[in-house]
């Protein structure tokens, strides 16, 4: 199940901003840390905004999907089954 999208950006701020005021969605930022998880109101995947990083080439990608397991040991048992490389 995908639990989450990180987004590269350069303004995460911005980014933040722009899905509560469009989607509804909120940001949750510990104390002291750098990094904020935009929650949807209606449930569902989350979007991490990262920091684009300097020296980033034109060709990597700026979104990573994020998957969960409940039980990851039998997940990899299974994708090694079908060639999953884990």
């Amino acid at each position: 199940m995908i639990t989450s999208f990180l987004s590269n950006t350069k303004d995460t701020a911005a980014m933040a901003a722009f899905y509560h005021q469009h989607f509804g969605f909120t940001a949750l930022q510990e104390q002291a840390d750098r990094i904020v998880e935009l929650l949807p109101s209606a449930g569902g995947p989350s979007i991490m905004p990262h920091p684009v990083v300097q020296g980033r080439k034109h060709n990597q990608t700026l979104v990573k999907l994020i998957f969960s397991a409940r039980d990851t040991a039998r997940f990899c048992a299974r994708a090694r089954q079908h060639n999953l490389v884990v």
